[in-house]
């Protein structure tokens, strides 16, 4: 994984940007299966470093992601994106998981997979 856009139409990223976010790893460790249903990976950025699964990302793909969020207000900590690989939503800190997965529902993509679940 060297960008980005290599998660793009294959999973939804959650991007969270201070790692003081408790609730929300309390949150995410309760709720796996709907991530996993969702096809949603989780990114922590800290510092210039960004993670997945406790896993050093490599400098460039930090630096492609930097490049899409560095214009977003710092106080979004928590950045949602597609599957086209855009951003769908930001959040404050101390969002509720639940909000993330009812915006997420909300969007073609997913009605389209649920319906082809079904």
């Amino acid at each position: 994984i060297n960008h980005v856009n290599d998660f793009k139409w294959k999973n939804r990223l959650l991007v969270i940007r201070n790692k003081n976010q408790k609730l929300l790893f309390e949150q995410i460790k309760k709720n796996k299966n709907k991530l996993i249903e969702r096809d949603i990976a989780i990114i922590v950025l800290k510092g210039n470093n960004a993670f997945i699964k406790n896993n050093l990302l490599p400098e460039k793909f930090f630096k492609s992601l930097n490049k899409k969020i560095k214009h977003l207000d710092s106080s979004y900590e928590i950045i949602l994106f597609g599957l086209d690989g855009k951003i769908k939503k930001i959040y404050e800190k101390n969002i509720d998981l639940n909000k993330v997965f009812l915006d997420i529902d909300k969007m073609p993509m997913r009605k389209y997979e649920i319906k082809t679940l079904n």
